[in-house]
């Protein structure tokens, strides 16, 4: 029945026998409606009734069920919450830090990180307040974290370049000292790192078979003089600009690393007059590269040497009053005398350095 005043639903007042409005409070006596209208309105208030009842129930229980939470419960939920945000925290440094190239990576962990948190937030509020809204912000927060975490990962085995922000495309080089060596059949797992006087770079996915002719490929483009091959490591040094090459090579990951160094160029003279050359044998060769020179250290290059003449140095050291070890594995001579500790090494295959160091007493 509706209110004549307002047509709204009236509802019935059985003991006042009376139809109520629930807006203008306008009344209508039983009289004039039938058995069944009458029976229809009273079930209809039952049934408010009761729903209204369930609802408050409900609500109830949550308020009781959120303010019954022991401390231990309330431990462990912030103890998850903690984790999940060291997790994502470790991941964004993680990102940014590996792959300074691709920081997509970093910002695809720092979503994660915002999504983890609001969602634990809304959490928070849903156990309170029982509101729809929370609940459902909370459950897309942590679907969108956990849908990011698994595109970081195929990201990460894909070394981040489909989020990369920046930086060069991954290409072997064509200009410079990198482009002294043939393309390898192989991936590269960040851009080559080339300068005037280095060049680095790191390969995926080469097999053994690929090393061992990637070696003669190099070989074939120059880098073929005082060869040293490995099972997997390959040093050598160009024909024409004397530039090393080094090429490590490892088995269990099918990785590999390659590194060029511009060749030392020797076009100076024995430092005779410093303080400290003058107290060490002078070698046989004499055309240097004078790296450091002060009152209290040396450090110099001297080239050409071969093997032979190396040992003649050493031994005129020893018998000059160095006491030391000579190692002949990587042909190195360590000794001292009073204050000065002289340090003889064999590089690049007929490079001596030579470096001397004085301690005050």
């Amino acid at each position: 029945m509706n209110c004549k005043n307002c047509n709204a639903v009236m509802k019935a007042d059985v003991e006042r026998k009376l139809f109520v409005c629930p807006y203008c409070e306008s009344t209508e006596p039983f009289d004039g409606v039938s058995k069944d209208e009458l029976q229809g309105m009273l079930h209809d208030a039952i049934r408010d009734v009761r729903k209204e009842s369930i609802k408050e129930a409900k609500k109830q229980f949550e308020q009781q069920k959120a303010a019954s939470r022991n401390p231990a419960q309330k431990a462990l939920d912030t103890l998850i919450l903690v984790l999940q945000v060291i997790v994502c925290v470790i991941l964004s440094i993680f990102s940014v830090a590996i792959f300074t190239e691709y920081v997509g990576l970093g910002v695809i962990s720092l979503l994660q990180l915002i999504l983890m948190i609001v969602g634990m937030v809304m959490k928070s509020k849903y156990n309170k307040t029982h509101e729809e809204k929370y609940k459902k912000i909370k459950t897309g927060c942590f679907i969108g974290a956990a849908v990011l975490v698994i595109v970081w990962f195929i990201c990460l085995m894909n070394d981040g370049e489909s989020v990369r922000v920046g930086g060069e495309k991954k290409t072997w080089p064509t200009q410079g000292l990198g482009a002294t060596l043939p393309e390898p059949n192989a991936k590269l797992k960040y851009s080559p790192n080339s300068s005037s006087t280095s060049f680095s770079a790191s390969l995926s996915g080469l097999s053994k078979e690929d090393f061992d002719a990637y070696v003669e490929e190099c070989k074939e483009a120059g880098y073929n003089v005082d060869v040293e091959v490995g099972e997997e490591s390959f040093t050598a040094y160009h024909e024409e600009t004397d530039d090393c090459l080094t090429i490590r090579y490892y088995k269990s990951s099918n990785d590999a690393y390659i590194d060029i160094d511009k060749a030392i160029v020797l076009d100076e003279e024995w430092p005779s007059k410093n303080a400290i050359a003058k107290q060490i044998p002078t070698p046989e060769v004499t055309t240097c590269y004078v790296k450091t020179i002060s009152d209290t250290r040396i450090e110099v290059y001297v080239g050409d040497v071969t093997n032979a003449q190396l040992k003649d140095y050493i031994a005129t050291c020893q018998e000059a009053g160095f006491k030391g070890s000579y190692y002949s594995e990587n042909k190195r001579f360590y000794g001292s005398k009073d204050d000065l500790t002289i340090n003889v090494t064999f590089i690049r295959g007929r490079i001596m350095v030579i470096e001397v160091y004085q301690y005050p007493n």
